[in-house]
């Protein structure tokens, strides 16, 4: 079953009535609705195991999948969805890629602690940590190509990583996590309106955060999705941080490394060995990596609640934070080219 979106409320509503008594042997039930194309595999991906992906399949966005399995009861990294078209049709997709509500968990699973979970997924200042995620600019447009900021991109987005945003974490919510003010939700990210950001961070921004000098407000969306769940800066000292910390991401031997393998494949590992040496040992164990059609898009690094404002650094950071590695990029992905 797979279901076009008039409007994502309306959908959810009508596949989540139809999927509560359907729970699969896992004892999950619900829907998925894919909020970007995304690599949908046979495997859940794991750490030196190839995808095992046979026909490419990708998730759509704007496509609702009957959910049949989770990694975990409560805030799900990985879903397991049926998906019409593959073959076979069960697959497994990152949670990143969109929105998963669950009907039915197993039966250990408390429903009145997930209740109560969900009462703080959208109060600020009750994040436990922060993820902080950058993007490969040439593979994010393979998929946004109508994006103003894909139609003329800039040069320092061709050979860097991108900021996509610091986000609070509040572990028991998963990606659920936001959205901490009185301010309405909009499809539109330019509905929103433009945060207290001063005119230096704003050209800053422009530079590491390209959909902001573009004018699709990218910086808009994060900030009330994300920056108003933290208390301790306001929108300035927000994006300051993030500014800080791409830039450290970039000028550490990560940047010039990807930057001179544009165009080429090459192996995971490697990516692994040079993000250890120049961000400390076992850093890429904090980190999630997803490739969609087999080239590298995203990297999330989990990060500690607490972040200096001033020269905040990015290496020890990433020491203090806990573990989490999930990749999706088999054994080796393709730097994409601009």
């Amino acid at each position: 079953m797979i279901l076009s979106r008039p409007s994502l409320a309306l959908t959810l509503a009508l596949v989540l009535g139809g999927l509560t008594a359907q729970a699969h042997a896992a004892g999950y039930a619900g829907a998925f609705s894919a909020e970007q194309a995304c690599t949908a595999t046979v495997n859940k991906p794991k750490a030196g195991k190839p995808d095992n992906n046979p026909d490419q399949f990708t998730v759509q966005s704007g496509v609702v999948y009957p959910i049949i399995d989770a990694d975990a009861p409560n805030a799900p990294t990985w879903y397991r969805i049926q998906a019409q078209g593959a073959q076979p049709a069960e697959r497994w997709v990152s949670a990143h890629c969109g929105r998963g509500a669950l009907t039915s968990r197993p039966a250990s699973t408390s429903s009145t602690s997930s209740a109560s979970s969900g009462k703080a997924c959208n109060l600020a200042g009750q994040g436990d940590s922060y993820v902080f995620a950058v993007s490969w600019q040439a593979a994010f447009c393979e998929t946004h190509q109508s994006k103003p900021e894909c139609q003329q991109p800039t040069p320092w987005a061709s050979q860097n990583f991108t900021l996509h945003g610091l986000w609070p974490n509040l572990g028991r919510c998963g990606t659920n996590y936001g959205y901490c003010s009185s301010q309405p939700q909009q499809k539109n990210f330019c509905n929103y309106p433009e945060p207290a950001i001063s005119a230096s961070t704003m050209r800053q921004l422009g530079e590491v955060m390209p959909s902001a000098a573009a004018g699709s407000c990218l910086q808009r969306h994060e900030w009330f999705k994300h920056g108003t769940c933290q208390t301790e800066w306001d929108a300035d000292g927000y994006f300051e941080v993030a500014i800080d910390l791409v830039k450290q991401f970039n000028a550490s031997s990560v940047g010039p490394f990807i930057a001179a393998n544009r165009g080429l494949s090459i192996p995971t590992q490697d990516l692994f060995a040079v993000i250890d040496q120049g961000l400390g040992a076992n850093a890429h164990k904090r980190m999630k990596f997803f490739c969609t059609n087999g080239q590298l898009v995203d990297i999330y690094m989990n990060l500690p609640n607490s972040i200096p404002r001033q020269q905040p650094k990015l290496g020890p950071l990433l020491q203090a934070a806990e573990e989490g590695f999930s990749s999706s990029c088999g054994e080796s992905f393709r730097v994409d080219v601009m």
